[in-house]
């Protein structure tokens, strides 16, 4: 005989642990012996989901509650029963949050292309690495060609511009690159630049094609990137009515700890910030910021002038 406890099979937690267990244990018939009870085997745990919540709903009142301590405490409170946690669990599935991610649209990329291909044109010709003069002639002849441009932006928007690219994942990343891959080794695209560009060598053509595949991958996002940060900006600077009556309010607040501050100190500058006050009772567009000012004022806040709200909203 072993002279350590066993955790299997000389005592039950469920018992031990009472109401904090997961099933409720029916101890009604005390004629029931406790190895009996120590054997009774237990339900299998429902397997759930990530994005699942388990809830015990009340047989009465059908109300959901997220512990099985809550729910005994309620139909035991409120209803005066005997109902079991482990027959009244249900499993609600939680809809995930959608994430933005970054991506390119289709008139993104209309917008951004033009500019993308000057610059891989002109960081290409600027190269000082860059030893092979054809590069150079046929670097401006692409970008005074508008053939070039709308066949390069047709391929590159093609692998770019897909429903299911949001370049936020390893997957779609790989996808991206091997895409761009297939690009490099298509000679379709060499015989296409080719034809029009006849004084050049499928060489230099293909050498051309290489190097721009390589630059305009980095251009493409440099001009993605400003034109989010531009809608950011713009949606950042187009304040709601909700957002100046806030402001509004802490246009006050801060005219009200000013005075607090200098009102024993300096005369001066107490009656500098007293200017800040709006003293006059007439009628402006401002005053309809004033509104959740007005109906939350009870004597004690103070009410800015039109100029200093403008310096606190354009801060």
């Amino acid at each position: 005989m072993s002279d350590f406890l066993s955790w299997d099979h000389d005592i039950d937690l469920d018992i031990l642990l009472g109401e904090y267990t997961e099933y409720d244990t029916d101890n009604s018939n005390s004629d029931v012996s406790g190895d009996d009870t120590c054997t009774k085997p237990k339900k299998p745990k429902t397997s759930s989901g990530p994005g699942d919540q388990t809830y015990y709903t009340c047989p009465e009142c059908k109300k959901q509650l997220k512990t099985i301590a809550g729910f005994r405490g309620h139909v035991k409170n409120q209803h005066n029963i005997d109902a079991k946690a482990s027959e009244n669990k249900t499993l609600t599935s939680v809809p995930k949050s959608e994430k933005k991610h970054f991506h390119f649209s289709g008139n993104d990329f209309d917008t951004i292309f033009p500019a993308a291909f000057s610059s891989t044109l002109s960081n290409i010709e600027n190269d000082s690495f860059l030893l092979n003069d054809d590069i150079s002639v046929i670097c401006k002849f692409a970008s005074s060609s508008e053939t070039i441009r709308s066949i390069l932006g047709n391929r590159f928007k093609t692998i770019f511009v897909t429903s299911s690219t949001n370049l936020t994942t390893t997957s779609d990343r790989e996808q991206l690159f091997r895409h761009l891959h297939s690009l490099r080794s298509d000679h379709t695209l060499q015989e296409e630049i080719t034809g029009l560009c006849p004084t050049f060598t499928p060489t230099v053509v293909n050498l051309f094609i290489q190097l721009f595949i390589e630059d305009i991958i980095g251009e493409l996002f440099v001009q993605q990137i400003k034109v989010v940060k531009h809608a950011s900006d713009t949606q950042q600077s187009n304040l709601s009515t909700n957002d100046q009556s806030i402001l509004y309010y802490i246009a006050g607040f801060i005219i009200k700890a000013l005075k607090k501050r200098y009102s024993c100190v300096s005369t001066n500058k107490s009656s500098i910030v007293s200017k800040l006050l709006n003293s006059t009772n007439n009628t402006t567009f401002v005053n309809t910021y004033g509104k959740w000012f007005t109906k939350q004022d009870r004597g004690g806040l103070q009410k800015p002038c039109d100029t200093f709200f403008f310096l606190v909203m354009r801060t």
